[in-house]
């Protein structure tokens, strides 16, 4: 073992940068696991990443002997190919014997000034001995050292080691977590690839393009809605591209603000939307983004000029897409496929309430919805999207022939065990008459953090302090009832939260990140203690990149309690 380390480092002119120790005690270090991770999902410890990808193998030559190897070969993305050029490496590992892994870039001339890359532009290695239990990492020794090297090499120690070490310790053998593939953009093996440059191109025109006005003529968030229809349009469009599917004319089902509509429509795809309630943003897209106010009944209803039907967050018309898709290609004789994104759940009748055991419910809705689309002769393609939202996984219907079916027999036999009898489709007149809100029930962001932090100087207003992780003072603050904080807003503005919210408790609920509701009382979550009562149930938990902000570090005036490395949210302000 020895002789291997030393030739390694010898040949590969490592130098140790860094030890880091896990406790003598611990016991199942899943190194290899955690490495795996890093490997496979390198964008959730580097923001700078958008993945990696295998490549074909090229030739690498060197004296020893690395038979006892495994050798691959990955390309780690960059998120924007503007700034940053992608990296390729040769990985060799031997974590049975060895209980290592050595990371060689392929070009050698990664570190001249002009360069930029998003990830590590030298080889690193990363050992773990298993009877001293500490991990070392070794990086190559540059001749000439400069702010760049010594910044790639600050990250290794103090993000990624770390990071490794974390993982090695949560993730089990038993957990089913299968490593070596992509969560999302899997439809096929270069997407991630493709999908970073396509995305970036759309997002330099379409965020620049709409940004500005976005929240006066939406009040919504721009940052989630702008980036959200971008991703799901680069999606679309290379996912059409990869299966061979032109949509002549498209119809996205509940098009809402229509941003993907004129997205699509704009990189050369004809179609439309239609919804069911005219937003005022439609007014500001140009002539050739077709956008229609009408509501749907899928038994009654017909649109019969579409090859491809988009519903995204389609509500209770996702079950009877693939319903639409047969109905249009009995009485046109064209093939119609469906790309669907599910939000809410609903059968085809009502609001879907099953759950199976061992899954969650929206697990139980997608194998649901994947049975709707092959009883009506669809083959699925599922897929995660990278949008901001965990709603976030397409189901593709591709119909790979034409055959008239009795479709109302085979909706009659999918809905025979459904509790209401007919569906209903939205009136229209009182679908102007409701309030605009998103199906998770986003409140106005104003109106949002006017209640935190309303509610938070209350609980702050008497001094319960404990010590912070750098020995600096955190006030806990106090608890207090409901009605006391009922009484801290005017009647008019608690009637608001009442209509959008579902009430001040509900709200707060969704604040969980920032306070505890113990039935009428409220608190502010202490990170340390309520943290440790939860160790069991996030012991076996998958790790997961950080993609929300930390509401202690921007809105406590004691910042956040915890460490950046500790806590589960991002301690930065955007």
């Amino acid at each position: 073992m020895t002789n291997i380390l030393d030739n390694l480092i010898s040949t590969f002119k490592l130098n140790l940068a860094k030890t880091l120790n896990y406790d003598s005690s611990e016991q199942n270090i899943e190194f290899e696991s955690a490495i795996r991770i890093y490997l496979n999902k390198p964008q959730v410890v580097n923001k700078w990443l958008a993945g990696s990808v295998s490549i074909e193998p090229v030739n690498f030559k060197t004296d020893l002997d690395f038979s006892s190897f495994s050798i691959e070969y990955r390309e780690f993305l960059s998120k924007n190919n503007k700034i940053f050029n992608n990296v390729k490496y040769i990985i060799f590992s031997n974590f049975s014997q060895h209980g290592l892994v050595l990371i060689c870039p392929i070009e050698t001339n990664l570190n001249t000034d002009t360069s930029k890359h998003a990830s590590i532009s030298f080889a690193h290695m990363l050992h773990f001995n298993k009877s001293e239990k500490i991990m070392e990492l070794f990086v190559e020794n540059i001749e000439i050292t400069d702010e760049k090297y010594s910044l790639q090499v600050k990250w290794l120690s103090d993000n990624l080691m770390p990071k490794i070490q974390n993982w090695s310790r949560n993730v089990c053998q038993t957990d089913d977590f299968d490593c070596a593939k992509l969560s999302t953009l899997c439809l096929y093996p270069n997407m991630v690839n493709d999908y970073s440059k396509l995305y970036q191109e759309l997002k330099d025109i379409y965020w620049q393009k709409f940004s500005k006005n976005w929240t006066q003529l939406t009040n919504t968030n721009p940052e989630k809605f702008i980036h959200e229809d971008v991703s799901i349009a680069c999606y679309f469009i290379l996912a059409w591209k990869f299966l061979n599917i032109y949509p002549k004319n498209f119809i996205d089902v509940g098009c809402g603000n229509g941003l993907l509509v004129h997205i699509l429509n704009d990189q050369g795809y004809s179609g439309y939307g239609v919804d069911m309630r005219k937003r005022k943003i439609w007014d500001s897209f140009p002539k050739t983004t077709n956008l229609f106010e009408a509501t749907i009944d899928p038994k009654s209803d017909f649109f019969d000029d579409y090859d491809c039907i988009i519903g995204n967050h389609s509500d209770e018309l996702s079950p009877w897409l693939p319903y639409l898709a047969c109905k249009v290609s009995n009485k046109v004789g064209n093939k119609c496929h469906v790309m669907l994104i599910p939000c809410c759940l609903f059968d085809f009748n009502s609001k879907f309430e099953l759950k199976q055991k061992n899954e969650s419910r929206y697990d139980t809705y997608l194998n649901y919805l994947e049975k709707i689309f092959t009883n009506f002769g669809l083959k699925v393609y599922k897929d995660k999207l990278r949008i901001p939202s965990t709603r976030n996984v397409c189901l593709i219907g591709i119909m790979n022939d034409v055959n008239n079916k009795n479709i109302d027999e085979i909706v009659n036999s999918l809905q025979s065990k459904s509790r209401a009898s007919n569906f209903v489709a939205r009136d229209l007149e009182q679908e102007k008459l409701k309030s605009s809100r998103n199906c998770t029930k986003n409140v106005d962001g104003e109106l949002k953090i006017f209640i935190l932090e309303k509610v938070l100087d209350l609980l702050l207003s008497e001094d319960n302090f404990v010590d912070k992780y750098d020995g600096t003072k955190w006030n806990a603050g106090r608890s207090c009832e409901l009605n006391e904080i009922v009484s801290l807003f005017e009647k008019e503005q608690f009637a608001k939260i009442k209509s959008e919210c579902g009430g001040i408790k509900t709200l707060l609920k969704n604040f969980h990140q920032l306070f505890v509701c113990e039935g009428n009382t409220v608190r502010i979550r202490n990170q340390k203690l309520d943290q440790n009562s939860n160790k069991i149930k996030k012991k076996d938990r998958p790790i997961f990149a950080k993609t929300k902000p930390c509401l202690f570090f921007t809105y406590h005036p004691n910042g956040c309690i915890l460490t950046e490395n500790e806590c589960l949210f991002l301690h930065e302000i955007k």
